[in-house]
């Protein structure tokens, strides 16, 4: 069976992997230019397609200890606790690397219209001006 997974966030990585490791072929759609989510900073503001939840010198206030995956872990190089976004950004991206993710993403791609039969939506490109 082919599935949809609509965002390359660190819920729609884990998601995807579970999918392919149980047989499914699966396809990540990402509206941003990159996997990460919520993770990844950008500074402009005025396209209606930017979602940055992050600031520019955001530092995390959870542990990384607490959003770390069990079958993924930090590089042993990451000695804090409490990391800077791209540190997390940087992990979300090993993840897709190790388990082969990477090759399953669309990036600029949203997903506008879904429905209950199998594998049937609507896509739109996002332009990136």
């Amino acid at each position: 069976m082919r599935i949809a997974v609509v965002g390359a966030g660190p819920s729609g990585l884990v998601a995807a992997k579970y999918a392919i490791e149980n047989g499914y072929v699966c396809d990540i759609f990402e509206q941003t230019g990159s996997l990460g989510g919520n993770w990844v900073y950008n500074e402009n503001t005025n396209d209606v397609h930017v979602q940055s939840s992050v600031y520019k010198d955001l530092v995390t206030n959870i542990p990384k200890e607490l959003m770390t995956y069990s079958d993924y872990h930090y590089p042993t190089t990451v000695k804090e606790s409490y990391i800077t976004h791209d540190q997390v950004l940087a992990y979300h991206h090993g993840y897709a690397e190790k388990f082969g993710l990477n090759k399953h993403i669309q990036v600029a791609i949203s997903v506008v219209f879904g429905s209950e039969q199998k594998y049937h939506f609507s896509t739109t490109h996002v332009s990136s001006e």
